[in-house]
C-alpha cells in the first residue's frame, strides 16, 4: 500500500512565496518606522536641544535658499531589495559662498560632537544618530515581527 499527498508541494511553494512577499512588506514597514523615529530624534535631540543665535536655521519655508532642512524626509532614502533594508540619511550642512559644503556623515559627526562648525561659538553635543541607533537596536525586531502578521516569528 502506498499513500500520496496530492498538491502538498504546490501548497508549500505557494506559502513560501507569500512569506517571502511578506518579508519585503515588513521591511518597508520597519523602514517607515525608522524614518519617523529618525525625524523625531532630529526634532527633539538636535533642533530642540540648541537654538542658534549665529545663523538662521533652515526650515521648510527657506528650503531652496539655504538648503534642505536636516529633518526633511528628502534627506532620507529607504530601499528594500532582496529581503534587505537600507536606510540612508544624507543631510547637508552650511551652504554659503564662503564655506565649503558639509554633507552626510561629516555633518552628522559635527552635530553629534558639537565640534567642526564653520564659526566660533559653543554648540553642545547632540548625539541624535547614536540615540536613534540605540533605539532601533531595541525595537526594530519587534517592528519587523508586527509587520510579518499574520505569520508568527519564532525566536531561537
Amino acid at each position: 500500500m502506498c499513500a500520496k499527498l496530492i498538491g502538498f508541494e504546490e501548497d508549500i511553494e505557494r506559502e513560501f512565496t507569500r512569506i517571502h512577499g511578506q518579508i519585503d512588506k515588513s521591511l518597508q514597514y520597519v523602514g517607515a518606522e525608522m524614518q519617523s523615529d529618525l525625524i523625531g530624534h532630529i526634532q527633539n535631540d538636535v533642533l530642540k536641544a540648541y537654538t542658534p543665535n549665529i545663523y538662521v536655521r533652515r526650515t521648510t519655508s527657506t528650503e531652496g535658499k539655504s538648503g534642505i532642512p536636516i529633518e526633511s524626509e528628502k534627506n532620507i532614502d529607504i530601499t528594500v531589495e532582496n529581503h534587505r533594508l537600507t536606510l540612508s540619511y544624507e543631510p547637508e550642512g552650511e551652504r554659503t559662498p564662503w564655506n565649503k559644503p558639509i554633507k552626510g556623515d561629516m555633518f552628522i559627526s559635527i552635530i553629534e560632537e558639537g565640534k567642526g562648525y564653520n564659526w566660533n561659538g559653543k554648540v553642545p553635543k547632540r548625539p541624535f544618530w547614536q540615540l536613534f541607533r540605540d533605539e532601533m537596536d531595541e525595537k526594530a525586531e519587534g517592528i519587523f515581527e508586527k509587520g510579518m502578521r499574520p505569520y508568527k516569528i519564532v525566536k531561537n
